[in-house]
């Protein structure tokens, strides 16, 4: 087991809105999006802000799920990964879902300052994420990380 985050409760992590966040914060929104996420083993991630994103990057994982990172967010490349992922869900920020596709759009509680000191330990054999290449040179190709 490996920890998700190596940094002290206090360290500033990111920045989201305006405003430092630190490695309690970070983790606080971590465990609430992963207490949020739809089933399945696999989510498309397509949360395009930097913050919003690496909360849901470290969620998905905390959650023992496997990030699917497309090469774009087109309706028809959600499709094909949802079909592909066995109904995988789309995790965004506020992106047009393709229609007959699962979708849950992140919430960041700013608010919210839950006292999450411990950090989330992971499977160092857990596959975090499966990127996409680009496919300007044929069909994208899952990369599994």
């Amino acid at each position: 087991m490996i920890p998700l985050v190596d940094r002290a409760a206090d360290a500033v992590i990111g920045w989201h809105a305006g405003a430092p966040q630190t490695t309690r914060e970070f983790l606080a929104s971590v465990a609430r999006v992963a207490d949020a996420l739809p089933t399945g083993d696999h989510i498309i991630n397509l949360v395009r802000e930097r913050y919003p994103f690496s909360v849901a990057f470290a969620a998905i994982i905390a959650a023992g799920k496997t990030n699917v990172l497309p090469p774009n967010d087109k309706p028809t490349v959600q499709q094909e990964l949802a079909a592909r992922f066995d109904g995988a869900s789309v995790l965004h920020d506020g992106i047009d879902i393709a229609s007959g596709v699962n979708a849950q759009r992140i919430q960041l509680d700013a608010a919210a300052t839950d006292a999450h000191t411990t950090h989330a330990q992971i499977d160092a054999a857990h596959i975090a994420a499966i990127a996409f290449t680009s496919g300007t040179t044929g069909d994208a190709k899952p990369i599994a990380k």
